[in-house]
This record gives structure tokens, sequence and C-alpha cells, in this order.
């Protein structure tokens, strides 16, 4: 909407009257009515039912009545519900923003516990936005209402203000990032960050997008890409005094650095946040920690310093399977077979994923020489990777193949494998140029 809480809009009134407009249509729409049937069944003209419906006339008051009961609806003409509404929404935003959890569900049980009031009122579609927001916050699964809430919006975005069309599309990437559609995610980012004011009611509202950002480019294997972002990002906190989103973004920094190869410098920069956030008594923030830690020394063939910070993060009680895998990985490449055998087969009991559980499969008959076994389950864990977009274990698992050919002397193979190995290094290290040019430009 054009209106907004602590600006002087002008021309209000023609702005509420818009509204009203819309919120008819969409009341006709929905119970699947034709202009010209309301207009006979009301004795209504239709051409000024349209005008109405569009905003471009007042609906005039000896309608009211006979209009609002025809679709059965009571709407409230309080023209302060939409400044409520609105501000309810930053309040969300804010508490979101600041990693707030208790205090955004909170303010949300507030506004559907006054649904009614907002649901029928000037404040219609600004609560639409908070239905939509709620959803894919703790209710993704939800697909029907989301799609339904997505579409709506879209529809009637030309009602927002240039704010809202920001966090619109900033909430939109973040369902199509939990849905590993990554692409997609970085399209609606892209669409937030050019649609975002410099100056917004919500603070590091623009900050926030530049951290959605980091993620998806990550996610894309843009390493350098997502690395001038984070910075970006880290400055735009900083310049609002909003620190708790920094200690994740030195994670995402430390990502960016360890896949670009620079090992060391990853290494550092997680020991640095895993310093700082001990105060935070976040046992799963310092797990992922120990879990990248872990993640990065086995890349860098650090093996044993992988097991220490794997074993750290099992202790603090993690969940997650990949400590478990980087412990059987690095074991293996130890060269402690029947360490790895025991620790693997004690795992079996464990509530192991089917692809960590593949890949111990791959690592257990790499061990028993069962090479047909091995062959076959490479082949399908590779499926797998390509199917979640994870290059990194693609890699990792390619150049286990590479291992056993050189090792079978199958040199025919071998390079077929390392030509693989090498299509996927240059299909990554390619950085789109017409993104990283727009990056550094905002």
């Amino acid at each position: 909407m054009t209106f907004q809480s602590v600006k002087i809009i002008d021309n209000k009134e023609l702005e509420l009257r818009r509204i009203l407009g819309a919120y008819l249509k969409y009341q006709r729409e929905f119970d699947d009515l034709s202009l010209n049937y309301v207009s006979e069944s009301l004795n209504i003209n239709k051409g000024y039912l349209s005008e109405v419906e569009n905003g471009k006339r007042n609906l005039s008051y000896n309608h009211y009545d006979e209009i609002m009961g025809f679709y059965d609806i009571k709407f409230n003409f309080e023209k302060n519900i939409l400044e409520e509404i609105t501000i309810k929404l930053y309040e969300i935003l804010r508490n979101y923003i600041n990693a707030n959890i208790v205090s955004e569900k909170e303010i949300f049980k507030e506004v559907f516990q006054d649904k009614n009031r907002y649901s029928d009122s000037y404040g219609f579609f600004v609560f639409k936005l908070i239905q939509l927001f709620y959803h894919i916050r703790f209710q993704i699964d939800n697909t029907c209402e989301i799609d339904e809430l997505k579409e709506l919006i879209k529809k009637y975005l030309f009602l927002y203000t240039e704010e809202e069309k920001a966090i619109f599309y900033d909430i939109l990437a973040q369902y199509y990032i939990i849905r590993k559609k990554y692409s997609k995610s970085y399209d609606y980012l892209i669409k937030a960050r050019e649609v975002c004011p410099d100056i917004t009611n919500v603070t590091a509202l623009r900050a926030t997008i530049l951290y959605h950002i980091t993620i998806v480019l990550q996610r894309l294997n843009k390493p350098s890409l997502a690395f001038i972002c984070c910075r970006e990002a880290m400055n735009e906190f900083r310049k609002e005094k909003i620190y708790n989103r920094l200690f994740y973004l030195d994670i995402y920094e430390g990502n960016c650095l360890s896949r670009m190869q620079l090992y060391l410098e990853a290494e550092k920069v997680y020991l640095s946040v895993l310093e700082n956030t001990f105060f935070l008594n976040d046992a799963r923030l310092t797990c992922t920690i120990y879990d990248n830690l872990s993640w990065n020394c086995l890349k860098n063939k650090k093996y044993e310093d992988s097991i220490f910070y794997a074993k750290k993060s099992i202790e603090l009680g993690n969940n997650s399977d990949d400590a478990y895998t980087h412990i059987a990985y690095s074991l293996f490449k130890l060269d402690k077979k029947s360490e790895c055998i025991e620790f693997i087969n004690n795992l079996e009991g464990d509530n192991i994923n089917e692809f960590s559980r593949m890949l111990n499969n791959i690592i257990l008959y790499r061990i028993l020489n069962e090479d047909r076994k091995l062959l076959y389950e490479l082949e399908q864990y590779y499926d797998g990777c390509k199917v979640n977009g994870d290059y990194e274990m693609e890699l990792l698992v390619r150049n286990l193949q590479l291992d056993f050919y050189k090792e079978k002397k199958d040199f025919e193979a071998a390079v077929f494998v390392n030509d693989q190995i090498q299509a996927t290094l240059d299909k990554n290290n390619e950085e789109d140029f017409s993104k990283l040019s727009s990056l550094i430009l905002f």
C-alpha cells in the first residue's frame, strides 16, 4: 500500500478508496461472480461498480449496506486500522531480523486473535501479507494456503508500498530457499533489492535481503559472489547496529572462503566466531561452527582435526548426520580401517538419513573390496549430489572413484572420472559477471 505509518502520504482518502475497491473486487471474484451479475442483482450501474472496484470512484453511502449485504460481509471502515496493522507488520519483521522468535510469535498471535478486525477492513491486504509470512515461517507444509496468498498478493501488488513489495519478495525467496529452488529464490531477492527504498520503516530490511542473497549465492555454488554480498550485508547490519546476525554472516564468510579453497583463512574465521559465541550459550550455533570446521579440515586433508571438531559437535548434542560422516570418511583416509568399520557398524541403530548411510556404505565397500557394490553405490550417491546441488560432495565422491580406478590400474576409467571432476570444477568456478557487477553496483 502507499500508506506508511511514519510518513505523511498525500491523498490518503484516495488510497483508502483504492483499497476498498480492490477488496470488493476480491470478494466478487472469490464468490466467482461476474460484474454483470452483481450489477443486475443489485440494480446498480455496471460502469459505476467497475469504477468503484478500480478505485476511480467512491462507494456511495446509499450502496454500502446493499453491497456488503450481498457479499455477506461487515467491512470495518475505521481508517486507523491500516496504520495499526502496518505497525504490526513492521514489529514482526523487526523481531524476525533480530532473531527474537518469542516476540515474533507473540505479535503473530495478537494479529490472528484480532483476525475479524483486520480481515474485513482497510488492513485486509497487509493482513494477507502477514498471513503469508506466518505460513512460510511456521507452517511451510501448508502449500495450498501459501500458493493462494502468494497469487492474491501478486494480483494486488499495486496497492503495496515499495517497502512492502520488498518484504513480499524477500518472504517468497525464503519459501524457495526452504524448497531448495535457489535460482527462483535469487530472482525474487533481486526484485526485493531493486524495490527496497534506501530509507525504510523496518530497520535493516535491506541488510536482511543482502543476507538472504548471500545464502542463495552459496547454494548456487557462487562463493566469490557470495563473499562480496556477505561483506556488504555485514556493513549494513553494523551501520544499523544490529549485531546478532553478524555471527551467522561470519560463518557464511568462512563458508565462502572454504568453497574458494582458502582453507586456512576459513579456519581462522570459524575459530574467531567460535571464540565470540561462547557467551551466547547457543549450542546449536556452536554445533554448526564445529561442523563447518570439521568439513573445512576434511577438504584440506587435515583428517585428525576433522575428527576432533566432529566429536566436539557430537558432544554438544548435535543431531545432524554431518559429524558422523566426517568421522567415518576421515578414519578411512587415515587408513584406520578396523576403527572405521567399527564406527560405521555402531551407527546402524542410529537415525542416520539415507544419503549419509549411502556414503557410509561406499566407505565400507571400499574397505571390504566389494567392487560391484561400490561402483553402484557411487553412481547412486553421485546422482543424489546432482539433485541436491551439492557439488562439494559430488567432488568428494568422484575423487573416491578416481582413487579406486587408479588402484585397479584402470587408467581409461580414471581419465574419464578425472575429466568429470574437472568439468564440475570449471562449471562451478565460472562467475556470472552480470550478477557480479549488479552486486558491486548496489
